[in-house]
């Protein structure tokens, strides 16, 4: 097996790691963090709400694995996305696990939003 980059999608163009079985099938590797989330992870809902972006409809909804929704502007999005990927791997995996849930959420978005992070 081998890692090799494709793109996926047909208007949004995503770049996803994956690797190749013996038969030439794809795989999508998940990064290891996120293996019992029960939905996607928040920064891939993150990337998703930015490239909708100019489109007609834009997304807007962000949805914790205790199933709970935040509605959050393109701006906010992109403002939280940059503060997170500031931050060293160690406090970015950190910070991604516990905004999964929404207690983490809000706690977490509070203290980037006020430059505590």
């Amino acid at each position: 097996m081998g890692y090799r980059f494709i793109k996926t999608g047909d208007e949004c163009m995503r770049t996803t790691m994956v690797t190749f079985d013996t038969e030439g099938f794809v795989k999508p590797v998940a990064p290891e963090y996120d293996k019992d989330y029960r939905h996607e992870q928040i920064l891939v809902q993150f990337a998703e709400i930015m490239d909708s972006e100019d489109n007609p409809i834009e997304l807007s909804e962000v949805r914790t694995d205790d199933n709970k929704t935040y509605q959050l502007s393109v701006q906010q999005v992109k403002y939280l996305y940059n503060k997170i990927m500031k931050l060293n791997p160690k406090a970015r995996q950190e910070i991604c696990r516990r905004i999964q849930y929404s207690s983490g959420f809000s706690e977490m978005m509070q203290l980037l939003l006020n430059n505590k992070i």
